[in-house]
């Protein structure tokens, strides 16, 4: 936590809510860059992340969520533990700007020339009708929890498939099937294979 240079009292607080080990977080896209032997991203602040059952994630980062946002931090899912494995939790000083993790964790949709900054700037528009707050990111995906309903959901589902493909070629089947989904989960979800 000292070597991420994490405020004394969100490291208290951390110590005293989570057992879980936690260790120097890298977003997956440095890992990449390294062993393709590109440097990594020079980073303002480095996340600190501990391992989870997947059963568990969203409650854990309830449990300290409220208690660190204050400080300007912001508990995400960083990693999905797909096929039994662990999910990865990250903590990360975002100064409040939710978007601030995208930039970090180098999130885009490369092979839809979807790049870190137009993902920022769609979701960020998506944000003002939305009040949408960051669940998890990584390299190629995104999770949003919607504050707030948009106008229609069938028109928002066609702004997402026309945006991310995969999330209905790959997930619902149809837009509408989509909408349904978003309306029920709240849940906004982004992936790009």
């Amino acid at each position: 936590m000292d070597s991420a240079h994490l405020d004394g009292g969100v490291s208290a607080v951390l110590r005293s809510k989570i057992r879980e080990t936690f260790y120097l977080h890298t977003p997956e896209a440095d890992e990449i860059n390294r062993r393709s032997g590109f440097p990594a991203q020079k980073h303002m602040f480095r996340g600190v992340a501990f391992k989870v059952h997947p059963d568990s994630t969203a409650d854990r980062i309830a449990a300290i969520a409220d208690r660190i946002r204050p400080e300007g931090y912001k508990a995400y899912r960083s990693r999905m533990g797909f096929g039994g494995e662990l999910d990865e939790v990250c903590i990360l000083q975002t100064q409040q700007v939710d978007m601030a993790i995208l930039r970090y964790e180098q999130t885009d949709g490369i092979n839809y020339d979807i790049t870190t900054d137009s993902l920022i700037s769609v979701l960020s528009e998506w944000n003002k009708e939305l009040d949408l707050s960051i669940a998890g990111a990584s390299g190629d995906w995104v999770e949003a929890t919607i504050r707030k309903e948009p106008k229609d959901w069938q028109e928002f589902a066609r702004r997402v498939y026309a945006f991310c493909p995969d999330v209905v070629d790959q997930g619902t089947g149809s837009v509408a099937a989509l909408a349904d989904e978003l309306e029920r989960s709240r849940t906004l979800y982004l992936w790009w294979d």
